[in-house]
C-alpha cells in the first residue's frame, strides 16, 4: 500500500478532531462553564470595573477597608483601629534601648534604689549639702516609669529636716518646674529615711533635689564615679555634678531659680525606687 495521498491526510484529521471533540466536549465547553454566572466556581468580580484583563485597584484588605488616600514615598499599608480601615503611613521605629538606665529592677520584693548616672562599685563617700542651700543632681529615666519612694541615708546628723522633691528638665541640662515636693525626712538621726511617693515620669532627664536646714551630710557618689553627663568645666579640670544655690529652707520653689551654681565633686546622693514601668 503506498504513501496516503494529501486529500486522505485532511480526511484523518478531521476524523480525529470529531473524536476529540467528542470526548472532551469541546463545542460545549463543559468545564468554562462552571466560572460563569451560577456557576460551582464562578468568578467574583466585585469590586472590579471593566474587563479582568483591565488594572485594577482593590478596594478591600481581608475584607476591610484600604483608604483611598495616596501614599508618600516609603510608606506601608497599616491597619487604623480609629478609623476601621488599612491606610498608608510611614512605617514604626522601633523602640531600641540605647542606655543601661533603662534596665532597672522594679517592686518592693525587689527593692532595688537607684541615683545620679553613675560607675560606682561602691558608696563610701559622703558630701553635705548646706543649710539652706538647694541642691539637685540629674536622674535619667530611659523609660516611662512609677516612683513609690524617695531616700536619702544620713551618714551624720545635724539639723532636723531635710526636704526632697524632683523637678523637670529644661532642655538643656538645667532644673525648671517642680515635678514633685515629697515632703521631708528626720536628719535628727542617722541611717536611711525614706518618703513613700506616687509619681509617674515620663523617659527623659530629671532632676532630685534636696533643701536641708542643716548641714547634714549624707551617702554620696565620688565625682570619679559620676558620668559626667554635665560635661566638664571650661578649665577642664573635671566634670560638673550638680547643682546648688542659697534658698531658705521650706517648700520647694514651683520653678528651680536661675543661675545655680555648677559644682565639681563628690555628690549627695537622693535615691528613688520603681514600683511599675508604665
Amino acid at each position: 500500500m503506498g504513501e496516503p495521498s494529501f486529500l486522505d491526510r485532511i480526511f484523518e484529521m478531521e476524523r480525529r478532531l470529531n473524536e476529540l471533540e467528542a470526548n472532551i466536549g469541546w463545542g460545549t465547553r463543559p468545564h468554562g462553564s462552571t466560572h460563569v454566572d451560577g456557576g460551582s466556581d464562578e468568578f467574583s468580580v466585585a469590586g472590579l470595573s471593566g474587563v479582568l484583563a483591565d488594572a485594577q485597584n482593590a478596594d478591600k484588605l481581608q475584607g476591610r477597608a484600604v483608604s483611598a488616600a495616596a501614599p508618600a514615598d516609603a510608606n506601608v499599608l497599616t491597619w487604623v483601629a480609629a478609623s476601621t480601615n488599612w491606610a498608608p503611613a510611614a512605617p514604626s521605629t522601633p523602640t531600641v534601648p540605647y542606655d543601661l538606665s533603662y534596665y532597672r529592677r522594679t517592686g518592693a520584693t525587689a527593692n532595688r534604689y537607684y541615683t545620679m548616672p553613675m560607675t560606682a562599685t561602691n558608696l563610701s563617700a559622703t558630701a553635705t549639702p548646706a543649710a539652706n542651700s538647694l541642691n539637685a543632681h540629674p536622674l535619667v529615666v530611659a523609660r516611662g516609669v512609677t516612683l513609690d519612694t524617695i531616700a536619702i541615708k544620713v551618714t551624720t546628723a545635724a539639723g532636723t529636716l531635710a526636704r526632697l522633691g524632683i523637678y523637670n528638665d529644661d532642655g538643656n541640662l538645667y532644673p525648671s518646674s517642680l515635678v514633685l515636693d515629697a515632703g521631708t525626712v528626720s536628719t535628727t538621726t542617722t541611717g536611711v529615711k525614706t518618703i513613700t511617693i506616687s509619681q509617674s515620669l515620663a523617659k527623659g532627664l530629671y532632676w532630685l533635689a534636696i533643701l536641708a536646714n542643716g548641714a547634714v551630710y549624707i551617702t554620696a557618689v565620688a565625682q570619679a564615679d559620676i558620668i559626667p553627663i554635665l560635661g566638664v568645666e571650661s578649665g577642664l579640670y573635671g566634670p560638673g555634678t550638680e547643682y546648688y544655690i542659697a534658698y531658705t529652707y521650706g517648700a520647694l520653689p514651683t520653678t528651680f531659680p536661675a543661675s545655680a551654681t555648677l559644682y565639681y565633686g563628690n555628690t549627695g546622693a537622693i535615691f528613688v525606687r520603681i514600683s511599675a514601668y508604665t
